[in-house]
Parts: C-alpha cells; structure tokens; sequence
C-alpha cells in the first residue's frame, strides 16, 4: 500500500530540502553569541520535534559555568556561516556533564529551541505560502466536502481509511491577497504534530518575494486573534515559488492561548455565511495602511481581547474582566484619534504633554469612552439609539459606567494580579466588557457600516412547564436604547 504523507509530513520534507538550505541530523560549523557579544565556536545538529526546529550544540569551551550562564541569558543567538543561518534561540536541555580530573570532560552539550528565523532562500517569487497551525477554535464558515479512501491493489478497501466529512474552511479576500483557514482532513492529520489548520496565503496578481509575504503575515496575524477570540500557535511556514518548489521557510514555534468559544465570530452560528469577513479584511488593512502606527495599536488591542478570553477559560474572572477593560480603553482611545473624532480629541485626549500624548485626560476616561460608544452606537443604528445600558441595581445606567465602577484602575500595570472570588455578575460584566469591544471594533473594520451585531449577552430562552430558566441571566444583556433629547 502506497503511504500518502501527511500535512506534517510533507511540510517537513519540504522545509527541510526545499526552503532549507540545511540537512536534519548533520553536524554543521555553528557559533553561539550571548547577550554581552562573546562568541562560542562548535558543532550544531538540527531537527524537528514536538517542539519546533531543534538544534543540538557541542561548544568549544572548557567553562563548566557555561550551560547555565546560556540557561540564564535572554538574548541567544545561533548561527551557521555556511548557510547564512542566524536566529534566536533559548535552551531547553543541558546534558550532565562528565568531569574528569576536576574539569568537565569534553565540550558542553546544548540543546536549543530555534524561536523565530527565517530559513536560506532562494530568489524565486513565491506563488503562495503555508503555515501549519493549531490552537483554533471550531468554526463552520465556508464547509467543503471531504471524501477519502485508501486501497491495496489486489485487496479488499481498507475500511478503517474509507469515508467522508466535512471540513470547516473560511476564505478571506481582499484587492490584492486570498487567505484560506482550513482544518486538516483526516488523510493529513497523525500523531507526529499538533497542526490541526492549515493557513494559505496567496498573493491575487503573480507572484511576489518572500518579504512581501513576511510583511502581510505579519500585518494578517493579529486579525486572526479577533476572528476566533484566541492566539492560534503557528510552527512553520513555507512559500513556495511558481514552478511548486519550496523557496522559503520561516520557523515560528509559538504555543496557543486558547479562547473561550464565545466571542462574535463563534456566536454567529449559521449566520457566520452571510457575514462579509471580505470586507472586514479591506477595512482592516485600509486602516493599517493609513498610518504606520495603527499596526502596532491592532496588534495590542487584539492581543489584550484575546487574552481576557483565555483567562477567562483558565476561570481567572476577574484578571479576564480587567484585561478586556483595558483594551476597551485602548479602543475607545484609538476611535478617538481617528479623523472623524477629530473636533473632540483635545476634550477627552491629552495632546502635548510628554509622556502623557494619548491617554486620557484625568477624570476624562469614562466620559470620552462614553462619548465614543454612543456616537458609533447612533452610527450603527441611524441615530435610533444613542446609547448601551445594561441592569444595575432595578435601573439601566450606561454600560460604561458599569464597567468602569468594577475596573481596577492600574490594570494597564498589573495584569498578573491574583483573581478573587468570583460570581455571575464578575462573568457577566466581562461578557458585556468583550461585547462592547467587539461592536466598536467591527464598526470601524466595517466602512459600510453593514455587519451583523454579536449577540453574546443574549441568553436566549430555556422554558421548562412555561418557565424561562435563564431569566436570571437578562441582568447581564446589553441593550440598545436612546437617552431623551436635551431640551433647548
């Protein structure tokens, strides 16, 4: 029976002989540098394991201090002359060391964790570029039908290798890029990786290099945190050029954050097909493009929106509620710099002060955050409601007030504080604290303004002899409405 390889399998293969110039389970002349510059010559091996690119190094030291001094350095570099190698390393393995005479006996035995490099590549254009991923949440956005079977010529099918399903995909384009999530099917999957996705990335008009790609990726991946309200890990990647062969591999080596499968994308349920993720993309990148800056802020507020959710997962409510805040704060903040916000920016938003440019003035936080949930609130909803309230207390105050009388007020400091007790309330202001986050970032990555809303604090119904078992959790829904107009 002829043996298909697996995604892990051929990805493998494909880094190793086609995108690197290097061959696994060959010593290679390699120099290790340390943080305060000093070299150390010696051997180095490499190879693939459940870690990542691995690199075994002899060094050529007689300091029996070494292996710990490297344990203890933060900045690692390992390199390979011959094949213009060079990346960031950290040790995960020191050997015992023998020792003879009261000196160790031979060089100092390191194990390596290759974090981020790019691999030696060829000046070919790539066609496309695949990530192996892991860490993402179930979606059904855009299913395919997969059937699969295996047979022995001359033998009965291999029924444990005989069958169909379905494979949840999502496609993502913009004017110049295509982008494609995909689960692995069966045949693809084994026990040898934790990749369980596949991320393509093509560019629509040729082909382009590998900086191009690296760019994009870059700029593509935070959007990916907001998508599935988790940190995907990614291992490695591989463009390929025109012709099929593999020209370029970048090693990443980053482990999941998982979510909690509750955010806007997973809520939209059957839903999710009739959403314009195309759109969402452009605006995206429209914003991204439009001031450099923008890049690393998208990058913070999807982080902090994406961490919220794994604490949240880990049961750490209240570090949950306090990070989402945060990046509420952010957003509201960002909104805030844009054009259209730009006759209300010295009102809420410090604008020459030092250090200070772009916080929020004091006593200014609640009222500019306000300030910006309702005018995208009248936005959304062609001024038939200019605000979000949420019960407290028999009332319906804003749902920013609520928010911000629970926030911890250094949480931009000391995100690693230890949760408390928690309760259903705690939950229910970091389901709403997310939800408001979620509706003002698809409103600016949406320039149409047409999108359908998360629904996330909306319990819905469970009637069991006439009664609604969930009706004590309507405390926690936000809502639409409108404050009445001031009288002139």
């Amino acid at each position: 029976m002829v043996k298909i390889p697996t995604f892990h399998q051929k990805h493998v293969n494909d880094f190793w002989r086609g995108a690197n110039g290097i061959t696994p389970q060959t010593p290679y002349d390699a120099e290790v540098e340390v943080e305060d510059g000093e070299v150390f010559p010696g051997k180095a091996v490499f190879s693939m394991s459940e870690r990542g690119m691995i690199a075994e190094c002899s060094l050529d030291s007689d300091d029996e201090l070494l292996p710990h001094k490297l344990q203890a350095d933060s900045n690692t570099t390992l390199r390979v002359p011959q094949f213009g190698f060079e990346g960031s390393v950290h040790v995960y393995r020191v050997p015992g060391i023998t020792w003879t005479q009261n000196r160790p006996s031979g060089n100092p035995q390191i194990g390596f964790v290759v974090d981020k490099v790019d691999l030696p590549w060829t000046s070919d254009e790539l066609s496309h570029f695949v990530v192996g991923a892991s860490g993402i949440p179930d979606f059904w956005y855009d299913d395919a039908m997969f059937k699969y079977g295996t047979t022995d010529r001359g033998k009965d099918v291999d029924k444990a290798r005989l069958g169909s399903s379905m494979i949840p995909r999502m496609t993502i384009e913009s004017d110049e890029w295509w982008i494609r999530v995909a689960k692995l099917n069966p045949i693809e999957t084994d026990d040898e990786s934790d990749d369980t996705h596949r991320i393509t990335i093509q560019m629509k008009d040729g082909g382009s290099d590998r900086s191009e790609y690296d760019r994009f990726f870059e700029q593509f991946s935070p959007l990916l945190k907001f998508i599935f309200g988790s940190t995907p890990a990614l291992s490695i990647g591989v463009g390929y050029a025109s012709g099929g062969g593999a020209s370029w591999g970048q090693v990443y080596n980053s482990k999941p954050l998982a979510g909690t499968r509750n955010n806007w994308f997973s809520k939209l349920g059957s839903s999710q097909r009739e959403f314009d993720l195309d759109q969402m993309l452009t605006g995206y990148l429209n914003l991204i493009h439009s001031d450099p800056n923008n890049d690393s802020v998208f990058r913070k507020l999807f982080h902090h929106y994406a961490v919220s959710e794994h604490f949240l997962s880990l049961g750490l409510v209240e570090m949950a509620f306090n990070a989402s805040f945060a990046a509420l704060e952010g957003m509201c903040k960002f909104i805030l710099s844009t054009p259209s916000f730009k006759g209300d920016q010295a009102k809420f938003i410090t604008l020459d002060q030092g250090d200070a440019i772009g916080r929020f003035k004091s006593q200014q936080t609640e009222k500019g955050m306000r300030h910006v949930v309702d005018a995208m609130v009248s936005a959304i909803t062609n001024g038939e409601s200019n605000q979000l309230t949420i019960p407290e207390k028999n009332k319906n105050p804003h749902v920013i007030d609520v928010l911000n009388s629970r926030r911890n007020e250094t949480v931009h400091l000391e995100l690693d504080e230890r949760a408390g007790a928690t309760s259903i309330r705690d939950y229910q202001l970091w389901n709403a604290s997310q939800y408001v986050f979620e509706l003002l970032a698809l409103s600016i990555l949406n320039p149409t303004g047409k999108f359908l809303l998360p629904d996330r604090t909306n319990p819905g119904k469970h009637e069991i002899m006439g009664k609604d078992m969930l009706a004590h959790l309507r405390s926690g829904q936000v809502k639409f409405s409108s404050r009445p107009a001031k009288k002139t």
